[in-house]
């Protein structure tokens, strides 16, 4: 957990290192290297994403449907650490086209994992345990910035949010020695919910795309 927040601070920083070297470009260079976009928006973009508490897991894809000029419908699936999730949520879009700023907020759902095997310190020595890791759902609301991805509406983006824990237990150990109190943490730690940080790739489809 600690080496993908290494990871995602790492991407923004230089997302963030790149837009300042754009924005310093003149307006007659820009215009020059302006890429030639589609007439028409996407009428759905494939995204695959990563992040923490991403709302499709550490590894993840989704479809994100545009429903108005501004507003989407989002739906995915992926791996976490707390078994298989799913999402489903909305987004308001500042600019048409669906870029630039976007609002968010969803429903994500882990499976859990029924017997999870692991080797953790119990309050008498560095041992194999099995826990139960209950199901969970949770509420998230996210803010996301997108940022065109070559000649066509492909999209590059990162988010920030939070995720709220709504419903069900966090763990039941199922064999060892009981767990020592920093074990307890470590996995109530690596249940879902708190800050949320993702990024993405997003893949625009057309009428008439085969």
């Amino acid at each position: 957990m600690i080496h993908m927040k290494k990871i995602t601070l790492t991407l923004l920083i230089a997302l963030s290192g790149f837009n300042l070297f754009a924005q310093q470009e003149t307006p007659e260079e820009m215009e020059s290297i302006k890429p030639m976009r589609p007439g028409q928006c996407p009428v759905i973009y494939i995204s695959t994403s990563t992040g923490i508490n991403n709302a499709t897991g550490i590894v993840g894809f989704s479809f994100d449907m545009p429903v108005a000029k501004y507003v989407s419908i989002e739906a995915g699936t992926g791996f976490s650490s707390w078994g298989n999730k799913l999402y489903l949520g909305g987004k308001y879009y500042l600019k048409s086209c669906h870029r630039g700023l976007a609002f968010s907020a969803g429903i994500t759902h882990n499976t859990g994992i029924k017997e999870y095997q692991l080797d953790m310190e119990t309050i008498k020595a560095k041992e194999p345990v099995t826990l139960r890791l209950y199901p969970k759902t949770n509420i998230l609301f996210a803010v996301y910035r997108y940022f065109n991805l070559g000649n066509k509406y492909n999209r590059f983006y990162v988010g920030a949010g939070w995720s709220v824990n709504v419903s069900g237990k966090q763990f039941r150990q199922i064999s060892g020695n009981p767990l020592s109190d920093d074990s307890k943490d470590r996995i109530n730690g690596m249940s879902p919910g708190g800050p949320m940080a993702t990024v993405g790739f997003s893949f625009g489809l057309y009428r008439g795309d085969r």
